[in-house]
C-alpha cells in the first residue's frame, strides 16, 4: 500500500487535475493528522470551495502538536489562490523561513514572500512594495542550485491591478527575458510603456 505521504509528494508534482485531487484524495484515507491536513490544503488549492475544510484540520493538527509549517505553506497557497489575501498573508507570515531553508528549499521560502506581496499589494497595503523589493532580492541574489522559481503570480496580479511600482521593480530587479516567457515581457514592457 502507497502511504498518504507518498500520494501527496506524488500529487505535489502534477499541476491540478483530477488525476491530482484522487491521489490527494486517496492520501486523506489514511493520513494522520498533518498528512490530512496538508492534503486538503493541496486539493483546496484546485477547488476554493474545500478551504474552511482545509483551515480546520490543519488548525486540529497544530493544536494536536503536527508540524505547522508544511500545513501552513499549503494554506497560504490555498488561500491565495482562493482569493482570501488575509488568510493567505496570515498563514504565511507564521510559517517559519528557517524550517524550509534548513531543508534546503529555498524556492519555497520565495513562493511565500510572493504571496504575502500578493496579498499585501490586493489589500491595498503600503508596506506590499516592501515585500516586493525583498522578494526581488531574493531571487536575484539566488544561487542557481536555489531553483528559484520566477514571480509569475505576482506579476500576473500586478498587470492586472495595473501596479506600475511592482513592475517597475521587477524590470529594474531581474533581467525580464531570463525569467519570463516572451509574451510576458512583451505584457510588462507595454505597461511600462517602454
Amino acid at each position: 500500500m502507497t502511504s498518504p505521504r507518498e500520494l501527496i509528494n506524488k500529487a505535489a508534482g502534477l499541476t491540478f487535475s483530477e488525476e491530482r485531487a484522487a491521489l490527494l484524495e486517496r492520501a486523506l484515507e489514511h493520513a494522520d493528522p498533518e498528512a490530512h491536513a496538508i492534503a486538503l490544503a493541496m486539493l483546496a488549492q484546485q477547488d476554493p470551495d474545500r478551504l474552511g475544510e482545509a483551515v480546520s484540520a490543519g488548525t486540529a493538527a497544530i493544536e494536536s502538536g503536527a508540524e505547522p509549517n508544511w500545513i501552513r505553506a499549503h494554506l497560504a497557497e490555498a488561500a491565495i489562490l482562493a482569493g482570501d489575501d488575509e488568510a493567505a498573508l496570515r498563514f504565511a507570515e507564521e510559517v517559519d523561513p528557517g524550517f524550509f531553508l534548513a531543508n534546503d528549499l529555498a524556492w519555497r521560502v520565495v513562493r511565500l514572500k510572493e504571496i504575502k506581496a500578493i496579498a499585501l499589494l490586493r489589500l491595498g497595503r503600503a508596506d506590499a512594495l516592501d515585500v516586493v523589493d525583498e522578494l526581488l532580492a531574493d531571487i536575484a541574489g539566488g544561487d542557481e542550485d536555489d531553483d528559484l522559481p520566477p514571480p509569475s503570480h505576482l506579476v500576473r496580479v500586478a498587470l492586472t491591478l495595473g501596479a506600475r511600482p511592482v513592475l517597475d521593480r521587477v524590470a529594474q530587479s531581474l533581467d525580464l527575458e531570463d525569467w519570463f516567457p516572451p509574451s510576458v515581457v512583451a505584457e510588462i514592457r507595454a505597461a511600462l510603456g517602454s
